[in-house]
């Protein structure tokens, strides 16, 4: 009887096994089942991670570079020349980086001048031109050519556009962020010289002259939302030299250099022949200005024919003459009342002769 129970107990425990061994087969296959619908991955596309400009600098490769917070300038003027070095530094003073200028003869105004920071660069001027520099790493960004002068005065707009005075001249000069000449204005008065500083005062300027009396003036000009764009300049006629690869172009009167000059192209002092001015779109202008004559040089100008008088016509339709004097200067003219312009002509009335050519000669003439 009890070899019976305990054949028993061992059956009941071999059957207790096997169940549980079957739970744990099926257990195991379900696992082996999930396990196998899990194994396939489908493939997503993985994104290619471009290299990201920083907001304030530029592409971000390998180091970070360190913006210049100051700007550092030191003129040298030994040796009866000069030349100017800027140092950009970071915020604990650390150098960052050098930029020296051209080397020039020591006249009677600086050839170097620090104008400053402005947003992503430093500007500065050397031998008339107006130069940005980058403050990473010091590299020059732009340079306009434009200017001309010898920085008297400078300040900036709300959107980075920098106004800037020749203590000579121009009186104004203009150039935007991007290095784009906006305006260049030589002369305002004949009676103001010598405009030692600038201030951009959101809807108009004021220039301090130092030569119109016992004290500095300060004159307030008004400044037009859109500048006078020139789109074209045309004329009846001008003169060609190619055997010495020279030509008197039309264009010559807006390049802003005295080097060159439109010579009229027929034979005689050139009367009646007309240069045209087109602007990419109409302007209110008050007045203009002109430099007379070819004046490359005191020889050239005088050997060629100057206007004595101009007959001007604006938009084909309003006409005046102007008296210009035989002088080797900007002569400047205001009309009676702003006039919205789209095109302006000057026809030769009269001339002064040269010494030794009749052909007539105009430098430049620009429009404010």
């Amino acid at each position: 009887m009890k070899k019976w129970i305990l054949a028993f107990v061992l059956a009941l425990a071999s059957c207790g096994n096997l169940a549980n061994d079957r739970t744990l087969e099926v257990a195991d296959k379900k696992i082996k089942e999930k396990d196998s619908e899990n194994s396939y991955v489908k493939p997503t596309a993985q994104p290619i991670v471009q290299p990201t400009s920083h907001p304030d600098g530029p592409p971000i490769s390998g180091t970070m570079k360190k913006k210049a917070m100051d700007v550092s300038f030191q003129r040298d003027t030994s040796n009866g020349q000069e030349y100017a070095i800027y140092t950009g530094m970071d915020q604990n003073g650390k150098a960052l980086w050098t930029y020296q200028t051209d080397t020039y003869y020591i006249g009677q105004l600086n050839t170097t001048f620090d104008i400053g920071l402005q947003d992503d660069g430093y500007y500065l001027s050397e031998g008339g031109k107006i130069i940005k520099l980058d403050l990473y790493d010091g590299s020059v960004v732009w340079v306009n050519s434009d200017f001309g002068g010898s920085v008297g005065g400078s300040d900036f707009d709300d959107e980075g556009t920098l106004y800037v005075c020749g203590y000579f001249g121009p009186d104004l000069f203009v150039v935007n962020k991007d290095g784009e000449t906006l305006s260049r204005i030589e002369q305002y008065d004949a009676n103001l010289f010598w405009a030692s500083d600038i201030q951009w005062l959101g809807d108009k300027i004021a220039i301090t002259y130092d030569g119109a009396g016992a004290e500095p003036v300060t004159v307030y000009y008004p400044l037009d939302a859109e500048w006078i764009q020139i789109a074209q300049v045309s004329a009846t006629s001008y003169l060609s030299e190619p055997q010495y690869n020279t030509y008197h172009i039309p264009e010559n009167v807006c390049d802003n250099d005295l080097s060159t000059a439109w010579v009229d192209g027929v034979d005689g002092q050139g009367y009646g022949e007309t240069l045209t001015i087109y602007l990419a779109t109409p302007a209110t202008v008050s007045g203009l200005a002109i430099f007379n004559g070819y004046q490359a040089s005191e020889h050239v100008y005088y050997v060629n024919s100057r206007p004595r008088q101009l007959d001007v016509t604006i938009n084909g339709q309003f006409s005046f003459t102007i008296d210009l004097k035989d002088i080797m200067d900007e002569q400047s003219f205001w009309f009676d009342m702003p006039v919205e312009v789209q095109n302006i002509s000057f026809a030769i009335k009269d001339v002064y002769p040269g010494s030794k050519y009749e052909d007539t000669c105009i430098s430049e003439i620009s429009l404010f």
